[in-house]
């Protein structure tokens, strides 16, 4: 384990944690404040609601290429969302995972799947935003909605960097053939632009392998 790593995510950790907290005790401080309503009644058509309208995104599919962008994003987040803690385990331990889901081979490839359809998603939301131009949008806060979209963005291309990266040092627990997408990036990383790589292949004589 490293000491200074695992201090510093523990410290993001609890900073994130308390923030959070506190968002979320003024959102149900709102909540309570409404009128009483009967939350956990029916509960199977509320569930069967919570599929089709949340999880499938289907009032936004009305507008068909909007909501496909918006749902494209969305959708990859929930498969990215392991990926998140993977990252902290390797922040603490590069060369452990999570158990069994972060060596398979078809997680890989859906995270490089569908983390080309959410960069994809927000090339085409900024597309309709700056050159479309809905209707809808007038008077919306577009400074912040472009802020959102170049975060999001910058999490996809920091999650095929990281990946890229540890394909090029041989960490990869599972097979590089099954993400396609980062395995091309790692090619592309040459070490004395990336003093990190170049770093870490002396520390390993540069003889790390590929796993296959």
């Amino acid at each position: 384990m490293n000491l200074i790593p695992a201090i510093a995510l523990a410290a993001v950790l609890v900073i994130a944690g308390t923030l959070f907290g506190r968002r979320a005790f003024l959102i149900v401080r709102l909540i309570r404040s409404g009128k009483p309503a009967q939350r956990f009644s029916e509960v199977p058509r509320r569930a069967k609601q919570e599929a089709i309208v949340v999880v499938g995104q289907s009032k936004l599919l009305y507008r068909f290429l909007p909501g496909l962008v918006h749902a494209a994003i969305f959708w990859g987040f929930l498969v990215l969302f392991p990926t998140i803690v993977i990252a902290m385990i390797g922040a603490v331990d590069p060369h452990s995972t999570l158990p069994w889901l972060g060596e398979q081979g078809w997680y890989a490839l859906l995270v490089d799947m569908f983390a080309l359809l959410v960069l994809a998603g927000v090339l085409a939301a900024f597309l309709i935003r700056k050159v479309q131009r809905p209707k809808r949008f007038v008077g919306s806060h577009l400074g912040e909605a472009d802020l959102i979209l170049a975060l999001i963005a910058g999490i996809i291309v920091t999650l095929f960097l990281w990946h890229a990266s540890r394909i090029a040092l041989g960490l990869n627990e599972y097979p590089a053939a099954w993400a396609p997408v980062s395995s091309a990036i790692a090619t592309a990383l040459p070490a004395p632009l990336l003093p990190y790589l170049e770093v870490h292949h002396s520390l390993q004589d540069r003889q790390a392998p590929l796993q296959q």
